[in-house]
């Protein structure tokens, strides 16, 4: 039963997904409010169970990029991308990564301001 189910999620992502697509996602559901019970807990955790287990029922491989913090806790996406694609996810993240060093260095330094444009 478990292959099913992961070869029809694989499937369905796959054709979705195509060669260079990418789903972006919450990493984790707003967390409930502090000492919830009942119900407001079981939607939490059935929320981050379905989020957490996309990539590792498909197969499909899954980076995990925070953003930073809201409200005190910490907030981050997920990227996916189809079975087989880890090169092309790992190059999205990096070209992300560099784009997003050198905003900084350019705010930061008239200079590389001057020699990137």
């Amino acid at each position: 039963m478990f292959l099913k189910a992961r070869n029809e999620m694989r499937a369905a992502l796959s054709n979705l997904l195509k060669d260079d697509g990418i789903l972006v996602i919450p990493t984790a559901p707003p967390p409930p409010k502090l000492r919830s019970k009942g119900r407001q807990l079981e939607d939490f955790l059935s929320s981050a169970f379905s989020l957490s287990s996309i990539s590792g029922m498909s197969g499909c491989c899954e980076v995990t990029v925070p953003l930073g913090k809201y409200d005190g806790c910490p907030v981050s996406v997920s990227l996916v991308a189809r079975c087989g694609a880890d090169r092309f996810l790992l190059y999205l993240i990096c070209i992300l990564l560099f784009k997003s060093k050198l905003r900084l260095l350019q705010a930061h330094s008239p200079y590389l301001r001057l020699i990137t444009k």
